[in-house]
């Protein structure tokens, strides 16, 4: 599963999510904008058999029109996470390198309609009954 979409003053953010194994690696990353975010990369893998609870978000009132898989873990030690972003210069600031090993409390995939938001649940379903 891929999806690129615009994040406001971020530029865009591109989810990837790809199978490795018996988990699924979830990447972020972003690029243009104002440079605050660009070429950040965060990394969180879903071992299927850690997988808690998956909730489906629905939009909330507004303009906002985004589905949200919401994906816990069944332990409290999370998600393996690694978070990677180069020195980043914007017209108000220099934000440092960084990379960093840490873990990811949830996962969050946003979706523009309701079906794309359901196929990942069913995805997500599947592997945690199976454990696989």
């Amino acid at each position: 599963m891929t999806q690129t979409e615009f994040a406001g003053r971020d530029g865009t953010i591109s989810v990837t999510v790809t199978e490795m194994g018996s988990s699924a690696w979830v990447q972020q990353s972003w690029t243009g904008g104002d440079g605050s975010m660009a070429g950040t990369k965060i990394i969180t893998i879903v071992p299927y058999q850690d997988i808690g609870t998956l909730d489906i978000w629905m939009p909330h009132l507004g303009n906002d029109q985004r589905w949200t898989l919401h994906i816990q873990p069944a332990n409290r030690s999370g998600f393996p996470q690694s978070v990677t972003s180069p020195e980043r210069v914007t017209s108000k600031r220099t934000y440092p390198a960084v990379d960093l090993k840490t873990s990811g409390e949830a996962v969050y995939l946003e979706f523009s309609n309701t079906r794309e938001a359901q196929e990942a649940y069913a995805f997500f379903l599947h592997h945690k009954e199976r454990g696989i």
